[in-house]
């Protein structure tokens, strides 16, 4: 069984980008050593084109909602992160996450 990691935050609507590694740890690593500030710049979309759902201009809560009830769960909290826009804060109330989708 193959687990697929995401990092998601909400700026004027869920962005979720698909993370390189099969633990939490390498997640974690390739999260850290991703360029953040490109990922807000140029939004993707990456859970839910694969869960193929539409999350545009949802709240944080209502994405999860979405994303938990096609079978997303969360894997951690990715925050605080180093933010060229914002300083060293969490972006948002609940900042970057760790999602995880497995292909069972």
């Amino acid at each position: 069984m193959a687990t697929t990691y995401y990092a998601v935050c909400n700026v004027g609507g869920p962005i979720s980008v698909e993370l390189e590694g099969g633990t939490v740890e390498e997640a974690r690593a390739a999260f850290d050593a991703g360029d953040k500030r490109a990922w807000i710049d140029e939004p993707r979309t990456d859970l839910e084109d694969a869960l193929d759902l539409c999350c545009q201009d949802m709240s944080e809560d209502d994405f999860a909602e979405a994303v938990e009830a096609a079978g997303a769960t969360t894997a951690g909290d990715l925050s605080p992160i180093a933010n060229a826009h914002a300083g060293t804060v969490a972006h948002l109330a609940d900042g970057w996450m760790l999602w995880s989708v497995s292909d069972e």
